[in-house]
C-alpha cells in the first residue's frame, strides 16, 4: 500500500491522524505545521501566506520520498488554504475534512458545530450551506478545548469541567424545529467523542475522521 502524508495543525492531531490510518492499515508518515494550537491560530489569521508556504514546503518534501497521497489532518487548516488549488499546483492528491463535509451536509438540519476558531466555523458554515441552504447552525469555536486535549487532560474532566456539559444542555433547550445533531469540526475532537456520548442525549454526534477514511479508500 502506498504511503500517505498526514499533514496537521501541531505534533499532537499530526499523530491523532497518523494512528487513524495505521490502525486502518495504511502506511503513514506525519508533517506537523506548528509546535502549539495557538502558533498554528495565529498563522491562520494572521499569516495565510506564510502559511500556505510552509504547507507547500511540507509537501514538497514528502514529494521528495515518493509521496504524492497527502491527508490534511485539520479542519481550521482546511479552512484557511485553497487545497485544491494546491493540490493542482502540486501534482499530488489531496483528503482534506471538508470533502467529508460535502458528504455529510445533504442530510443536516440543526447542526451545533463545535470548531477550534472562528475561521473554521466560519468556512465550515460556508461550505455546508452552499451544499445545504437549509442547515440552522449554533456554531462554537472552543481553542482552549484544544489546548486542554494538547495537554492530555482526561476526556471526562475536559467534558465535565470545562463548560462542555452546560454548552450542551444550552443546545438541548434552544426552541429550534428539526433533527439535532453536533460536527467534531475540530480533528483533536474526537478525543472526547466518547465523553460528550456519556452527557448528550438523542443528539447524533458526527465524526468527520470516518467518512474521511472512507473517502482516502475510495479516491486514494
Amino acid at each position: 500500500m502506498d504511503k500517505i502524508a498526514v499533514i496537521a495543525g501541531t505534533f499532537v492531531d499530526t499523530k491523532m491522524g497518523v494512528d487513524i490510518l495505521t490502525n486502518d492499515g495504511f502506511d503513514a508518515i506525519g508533517y506537523p505545521i506548528s509546535n502549539t494550537p495557538e502558533e498554528q491560530d495565529k498563522l491562520q489569521f494572521l499569516g495565510v501566506i506564510e502559511l500556505e508556504n510552509i504547507v507547500r514546503q511540507k509537501i514538497k518534501d514528502a514529494k521528495n520520498k515518493s509521496i504524492d497521497k497527502f491527508l490534511i489532518y485539520c479542519n481550521s487548516l482546511s479552512a484557511t488554504l485553497d487545497f485544491k488549488r494546491i493540490s493542482e499546483l502540486e501534482e499530488v492528491k489531496i483528503v482534506t475534512p471538508f470533502d467529508a463535509y460535502r458528504k455529510i451536509a445533504p442530510k443536516l438540519d440543526v447542526l451545533m458545530l463545535l470548531s477550534a476558531n472562528s475561521r473554521s466555523t466560519m468556512k465550515q458554515e460556508e461550505l455546508l450551506k452552499s451544499i445545504n441552504s437549509k442547515i440552522k447552525f449554533v456554531s462554537v469555536g472552543a481553542l482552549p478545548i484544544v489546548n486542554l486535549i494538547e495537554e492530555k487532560i482526561d476526556p471526562r474532566d475536559i467534558v465535565n469541567n470545562y463548560g462542555l456539559v452546560e454548552l450542551i444542555e444550552f443546545y438541548e433547550k434552544l426552541q429550534i424545529l428539526g433533527d439535532k445533531s453536533i460536527i467534531l469540526g475540530c480533528t483533536h475532537f474526537p478525543y472526547i467523542k466518547e465523553a460528550l456520548r456519556e452527557v448528550v442525549e438523542d443528539i447524533e454526534i458526527i465524526d468527520p475522521k470516518d467518512l474521511m477514511i472512507s473517502i482516502i479508500k475510495g479516491e486514494i
